[in-house]
């Protein structure tokens, strides 16, 4: 996975939080066991030989995917070919997402598509999330305003 740009504020506060999510998402180890099947990729930089690109197929049978790059490192893996995904500083992205707006439209468009377009999935992860992340901080301060002076 490519470094990211994070040069606007909004890109510093929510690109960091993307690309942990996405390896929430898609463990790397898992990504990289051919005996998982975990499947990603990073579209940044993909590197894949022509044979293994022949023998899924080509690129048509993932000519709808709006997630094409994680959807390329499936049609591989499903195909018996090994994959490896983890994070560079060598390689820079030179997308721009200068606005709170096209960074929501990316991350939206990107979670929706993963997440099949279920709406109780969608609920259920955003429960989720709010439990795992938001709701340890807040109980540790509500008993901290709770807490009777010592």
């Amino acid at each position: 996975m490519a470094l990211l740009r994070a040069e606007t504020a909004w890109e510093r506060v929510i690109v960091p939080a993307f690309v942990y999510f996405f390896a929430q998402l898609y463990p790397f180890k898992k990504v990289n066991d051919p005996r998982s099947r975990t499947a990603a990729a990073a579209g940044g930089c993909m590197l894949i030989r022509r044979g293994a690109l022949e023998q899924a197929g080509g690129l048509e049978p993932i000519h709808g995917a709006l997630i094409d790059d994680v959807a390329l490192g499936a049609l591989l893996k499903k195909h018996g070919n090994r994959t490896w995904l983890g994070l560079t500083t060598d390689i820079r992205s030179a997308r721009p997402y200068p606005s709170l707006a096209s960074l929501w439209h990316m991350i939206a468009r990107s979670a929706y598509t993963q997440l099949r377009y279920n709406p109780v999935l969608l609920a259920g992860t955003i429960v989720g999330l709010l439990l795992l992340y938001a709701a340890p901080p807040a109980g540790v301060l509500a008993a901290l305003i709770g807490r009777p002076p010592v």
